[in-house]
């Protein structure tokens, strides 16, 4: 048995070298190719901003550079235990067209954390306060998830300020409330993630840490379906052809509650299209940003307060 097991050293540790090897080849690849999109004005890089909102500090990432008073800032919510981290490749590449938005919402990232988690409804009024904070005053609202549910929420909070939502992904299907049914998608539709959202995703939950299960609790909790026949901006849909989390059926019945909604489809990949996708996810989204809205976008300009 010894002799066997020292037989297959060799064989264990070539195995190992080939995982590290392939996966600095992929770190490699990544990075020319986000070189060559930022050489090509594709991309654009996020700067790092702080504010105060109340008593917390809010870290966010902004990509401003490009500011079209014909379109809104886009600001994009991030989901369930996650930050603004994983947003970065879609952010990138919306910054090239839009002023664009990222924040950690408190407790998450690199933002302070409160003394107990928040609810959807409070971090929507957060989310109000800080763009306060950043002088925003209307907004096109991007969420994924449970971001999704803080975006409507938002939309409903205050209408004048939120011109249209971006929805990907969203959370949470009323056909899966419970932990086992959430265990269950989220680890069958992890497949179809790139590997590396399993990195963000650790190091982005051990951070939320214990306010990971009331967290989880808020968002099923919130019925979601009951706000979207009130949400009179447009809504897009946005989902991962492969997405568990949010099935196409969920989707569809969204769509059909919403007074002005569509959906569009990113074929093969998962629940975090956006990370995993965000070439394919952006292209889809960017039309609908664009859009001119009867007595909506373009009726006043998006900038800023003064």
């Amino acid at each position: 048995m010894i002799a066997r097991s020292k037989a297959s050293l060799p064989l264990i540790l070539a195995a190992g070298g080939g995982i590290a090897a392939a996966a600095t080849w992929r770190k490699l690849a990544a990075a020319r190719t986000r070189r060559r999109l930022l050489e090509r004005g594709e991309i654009r890089e996020l700067r790092e901003v702080w504010k105060r909102v109340g008593s917390y500090r809010v870290f966010a990432r902004v990509g401003d550079t490009v500011r079209r008073n014909d379109s809104p800032p886009v600001v994009l919510v991030h989901g369930w235990g996650m930050s603004s981290a994983y947003w970065v490749p879609a952010a990138e590449r919306l910054a090239s067209d839009f002023a664009v938005y990222v924040p950690d919402l408190p407790g998450h990232g690199r933002s302070d954390t409160p003394l107990k988690p928040f609810s959807i409804r409070f971090l929507a009024r957060v989310l109000f306060r800080w763009m306060n904070a950043m002088g925003l005053v209307r907004v096109a609202l991007m969420g994924h998830s449970m971001g999704c549910q803080i975006a409507a929420e938002a939309a409903l909070q205050d209408p004048a300020r939120v011109d249209r939502l971006v929805l990907i992904g969203l959370a949470s299907d009323p056909q899966g409330r419970t932990v086992t049914d959430q265990i269950r998608r989220l680890v069958g539709g992890s497949v179809y993630e790139r590997p590396a959202l399993g990195r963000h995703s650790a190091r982005d939950l051990l951070r939320v840490g214990r306010r990971l299960v009331p967290e989880f609790r808020f968002m099923m909790d919130d019925r979601v379906e009951e706000k979207l026949p009130k949400i009179a901006q447009p809504v897009l849909l946005v989902r991962g052809e492969k997405d568990r989390i949010a099935p196409q059926r969920w989707i569809d019945e969204a769509a059909q509650l919403l007074p002005n909604g569509r959906v569009t489809v990113i074929p093969r990949w998962g629940h975090a299209v956006q990370f995993s996708a965000p070439g394919e996810t952006v292209a889809a989204i960017r039309p609908f940003l664009r859009e001119r809205l009867r007595g909506g976008a373009g009726s006043t300009p998006f900038a800023p307060h003064a």
